[in-house]
């Protein structure tokens, strides 16, 4: 049991890789009552796919339902991109993938010299 538990990975989706974890951390508990949350954390985040991995991590998670929430909407937002990514190349070219509408670094400062505070108005001489 500890050895199935230890090579747990996700393979479908994270709600049903979270059902198969607990089963397995209801039984872990049973023989080794000693466990403690952060370990099962660890254990939950080290099973999941790669590309929920790190951005789960990242969360910091105190309970392995905080880290299962994290991994769902991570899951969700990765297929998301995936459908964009998708959509986008049955007939347009495919450019970078960005987040909502948020410029890239390279667009987000622009400089103007027509911009209504580069003349500011003259300052009073006679006060």
């Amino acid at each position: 049991m500890v050895q199935e538990f230890n090579c747990l990975r996700q393979e479908g989706t994270v709600l049903e890789f979270q059902a198969k974890f607990e089963e397995l951390k209801f039984r872990m508990l049973n023989k080794n009552p000693y466990l403690n949350e952060e370990y099962f954390v660890s254990s939950f985040i080290g099973g999941l796919k790669d590309e929920l991995r790190l951005a789960v991590q990242v969360l910091q998670p105190k309970t392995v339902q905080e880290a299962a929430e994290g991994a769902v909407l991570q899951e969700m937002m990765f297929e998301a991109l995936l459908k964009k990514q998708k959509i986008q190349s049955k007939g347009t070219p495919v450019g970078p993938i960005t987040y909502g509408n948020r410029p890239s670094g390279r667009e987000m400062v622009k400089f103007s010299t027509n911009n209504r505070y580069s003349n500011p108005a003259p300052v009073p001489q006679n006060m």
